[in-house]
């Protein structure tokens, strides 16, 4: 996945309506490749909702620093980027460790070896090791991908264990999208490595602000153009993390799609 293409957001966009035209409209009757069209419909949707939301927090946030609304616009960039993180959290479970076609239990030994201790690593740091323990031998081999499912089943349960508005912690939401995810969210807000530390920096000032303002009733240090460049940063890390959750759904996808056209001996007439 490292060297996963980068699509603009006009690609991914066009693919999005055009893989939702296709699960729609595409005539057949089996009922695993209906499940699955069915599916990809939803996860296309639900990712260009995704990009659409975004663009939207970010063009009221813009509104209110032109108007002088500097401690409103830090709470709210600030809440914005916390909700957006959370949420592609747990709505990228099946792209945790990007398993191929979600089977855990198909991969190499070495494969499944490096992933059972990147979780190991992760969830002694958080002390929920011993959980998901107990968990995967109540539920283990129930499906294709248990191990995966139990880890998720444990973190939610948990999920006050991961501080997504923590950007340095061990719970915190850098490690978190680099454990399951491997996107170094750090390495994500500029082109240039050593502006995005940069930008990082001036991120986490942010938040640390925003605490300043809500609990000690203090005004905001930055100035207008500074507020808007790490709202720019923060959009630069959503998008970055989408550019990635597309290029693995559609590499899944078209590898689905082959079984599929298989199974039914004909070529479905997807993008």
């Amino acid at each position: 996945m490292k060297n996963s293409k980068k699509f603009t957001d006009e690609e991914i966009i066009e693919a999005l309506e055009n893989s939702i035209k296709f699960a729609e409209q595409e005539d057949v009757h089996d009922p695993e490749t209906k499940k699955f069209l069915a599916d990809s419909a939803i996860s296309a949707k639900e990712t260009l909702e995704s990009i659409r939301i975004i663009q939207n927090h970010n063009s009221r946030i813009s509104e209110l620093i032109k108007l002088g609304f500097k401690e409103e616009s830090v709470i709210l960039t600030v809440t914005i980027f916390e909700i957006l993180m959370k949420n592609f959290f747990w709505k990228s479970k099946d792209d945790w460790f990007y398993i191929p076609s979600h089977q855990f239990s198909e991969l190499s030994f070495d494969e499944k070896l490096n992933i059972r201790k990147k979780i190991q690593k992760y969830l002694k740091d958080i002390h929920l090791f011993d959980e998901y323990l107990r968990n995967l031998y109540l539920y283990q081999n129930f499906s294709p991908n248990s191990e995966i499912e139990c880890l998720y089943e444990t973190l939610h349960k948990n999920e006050r264990k991961i501080n997504f508005q923590n950007l340095t912690a061990k719970n915190g939401v850098k490690n978190a999208y680099l454990t399951f995810l491997d996107i170094d969210i750090s390495m994500s807000l500029d082109p240039d490595p050593k502006k995005s530390i940069e930008k990082w920096a001036r991120l986490n000032s942010l938040i640390k602000e925003r605490h300043e303002i809500i609990h000690k009733g203090k005004k905001s240090s930055l100035k207008e153009e500074q507020i808007l460049e790490i709202l720019n940063s923060v959009d630069s890390i959503t998008h970055s993390i989408i550019r990635k959750k597309y290029a693995y759904v559609k590499s899944n996808n078209d590898r689905a799609i082959s079984v599929l056209e298989q199974k039914l001996g004909r070529k479905l007439n997807h993008i």
